[in-house]
């Protein structure tokens, strides 16, 4: 998937207060609020990372797993167009390669090899989270890998 995103500026409320984690974030592979990948591409700690999300555990019903390493200075350009994206592949041997693409370059790479749980195989929904921000996107696309 594909587009390009424009945040305004990160904020915060009594109900949701301010975490390194607030921004932006690509989900892929979506089943549902429990079973999921996300790459972080536009954080407030300037961070790019991906992650997967099992069912069960104390974070909504669900466990964080990192498949990647942290990606540091990746701060958010607010108020400008930033290209990003992201490419998910199951692969022949049942793992999920993940790719995080931002202003025209790869700049993480992770293959789920069952962190966790299972590799999360199946197709699903494609979308954008804000977590404490404002943002716009637009030529949003998902594109079939060949």
């Amino acid at each position: 998937m594909t587009t390009r995103l424009n945040v305004a500026r990160l904020g915060a409320t009594k109900s949701t207060p301010k975490v390194a984690w607030d921004g932006v974030h690509i989900f892929l592979h979506y089943q549902s609020q429990f079973e999921l990948y996300y790459a972080s591409v536009a954080r407030r700690d300037g961070v790019s990372v991906i992650k997967k999300k099992c069912r069960g555990g104390k974070t909504n019903g669900g466990s964080y797993y990192e498949l990647s390493p942290e990606i540091k200075g990746q701060p958010i350009p607010y108020g400008k167009a930033l290209p990003v994206g992201a490419t998910i592949r199951t692969n022949p041997n049942g793992t999920v390669t993940i790719s995080l693409l931002r202003g025209g370059r790869t700049i993480v790479t992770a293959t789920d090899t069952g962190v966790g749980c299972a590799p999360i195989t199946r197709p699903g929904a494609t979308g954008l989270r804000g977590d404490n921000a404002e943002f716009t996107f637009a030529d949003f696309a998902v594109k079939r890998l060949g």
